[in-house]
């Protein structure tokens, strides 16, 4: 059964961005509820990785740029559920997001950014 999220759970609030890392099949991502301009989401992501990953900072070298990233941001839409472990989804997870259309009535905008390939 579908359990539709209103306002899912993140991790952290960084610069007034609630922030949270992405789960399993996005590989080492982020996830930040609503569209942000960039320099304001380059900071929010590079403080969560730092304060929840342990990174230097976004790249994990201390010689990389904001810049480096820009181009990466992705803004999308999503609507967040409950788990199903009838859908080999573990009970514990905060939640799950589905991407969508801006047009879907149970969107919500978020920003990511994946930072493997």
């Amino acid at each position: 059964m579908t359990t539709l999220i209103d306002a899912p759970e993140m991790e952290a609030t960084h610069y007034g961005v609630q922030v949270a890392w992405l789960g399993e099949e996005w590989g080492e991502a982020l996830i930040a509820l609503g569209h942000h301009d960039t320099r304001r989401i380059l900071a929010a992501f590079n403080r969560h990785t730092r304060h929840y990953g342990g990174l230097t900072n976004l790249a994990d070298d201390p010689d990389a740029t904001a810049a480096e990233w820009a181009d990466e941001i992705q803004q999308r839409h999503a609507f967040f559920r409950k788990p199903d472990p009838e859908e080999d989804e573990d009970p514990d997870w905060r939640w799950v997001a589905y991407w969508c259309e801006a047009d879907n009535p149970n969107a919500r905008p978020v920003t990511l950014l994946r930072l493997e390939a």
